[in-house]
């Protein structure tokens, strides 16, 4: 092989090709053409005398040489990343960077959309890859953040606490129970949505609490985000306990009332992993991002009060 044919574009393509598996999918994600994509293919096919991609019954599978040279060429290009960035000042306001991140609907709804904009408005050449959290974690060594709860962090990354939520209990504005001191016979009563996001499930750790007090409530819908069980509390009598701050930035079209016991709260997190510690431009996005959430709780407090 020909290394003085190669160089780091190309093969940051022949990673994005050899890991999506396609190259409309690794065209769009290093940014370029699908033909501009199939011609870099053609040259690292010549170049590693090899298909390395070959057609079968369900897309495109890696041959045995890409297989071997996958876990080779992903250290290689990191490490070498890695090295650039860190030696090169990051300046924000110039930057054509893109960073990853992954959460969950609920937190891009309550803190993420208005802070992603905040930092485009320093930083407008940069680009934002967001991802879904849900059954299949995402690995940190995939993505600049993961913003969620502890329960999805990896005991290998680096974490950092954005906020600290709290829960209310919601409702459509006309409900009979709006605005009312509830007691916990009322809540009990209630006829519950529990958002599971992983899997269905009608137990939560709401339930949890209510089991150790020695009572139950009735759970008749489970779904798999907040934002599909604010949609259903207009628009049926059905209540949802939900995280304060997405809550209050709903105010406007739903009754929000103080749960009538003491329940557990959750912290939502930053994680990411060792080798970006000492990224510059890592360092700019997590400290960015957390001053902007820490802001943006520091409002939702006082409109609270």
């Amino acid at each position: 092989m020909d290394l003085s044919r190669a160089d780091l574009a190309l093969l940051s393509s022949l990673k994005a090709l050899l890991q999506e598996q396609g190259v409309t999918s690794a065209a769009r994600r290093v940014g370029i053409s699908q033909p501009a994509m199939s011609a870099q293919l053609a040259r690292l096919r010549d170049l590693f005398d090899d298909p390395l991609l070959v057609g079968n019954a369900h897309g495109m599978v890696l041959t045995p040489v890409a297989k071997e040279i996958l876990p080779q060429l992903t250290a290689g290009i990191d490490i070498l990343t890695q090295v650039i960035r860190e030696r090169v000042p990051f300046d924000a306001a110039t930057s054509d960077r893109t960073f990853s991140i992954a959460s969950t609907d609920y937190i891009y709804s309550a803190v993420l959309i208005l802070a992603l904009r905040a930092l485009r408005d320093e930083a407008p050449g940069i680009r934002f890859a967001m991802s879904l959290l849900n059954d299949r974690d995402a690995s940190a060594d995939e993505m600049d953040l993961v913003v969620a709860t502890p329960t999805f962090s990896d005991p290998a990354t680096i974490s950092q606490t954005l906020y600290s939520e709290t829960f209310v209990l919601i409702m459509h504005k006309a409900h009979w129970a709006a605005c009312k001191a509830l007691s916990l016979d009322d809540f009990c009563a209630l006829e519950h949505i529990l958002v599971a996001p992983r899997s269905p499930s009608f137990v939560g750790p709401i339930d949890d609490v209510l089991f150790s007090m020695g009572r139950t409530r009735r759970v008749v819908a489970s779904m798999p985000s907040f934002i599909l069980a604010l949609q259903a509390v207009q628009s049926t009598d059905l209540v949802a306990v939900f995280p304060k701050r997405l809550a209050v930035d709903s105010a406007d079209r739903i009754a929000i009332c103080t749960l009538p016991f003491d329940s557990p709260g959750f912290d939502v997190i930053a994680t990411w992993h060792p080798k970006l510690q000492k990224d510059p431009g890592h360092v700019w996005f997590r400290t960015r991002l957390g001053e902007l959430v820490k802001t943006g709780s520091a409002k939702v407090e006082k409109a609270r009060r």
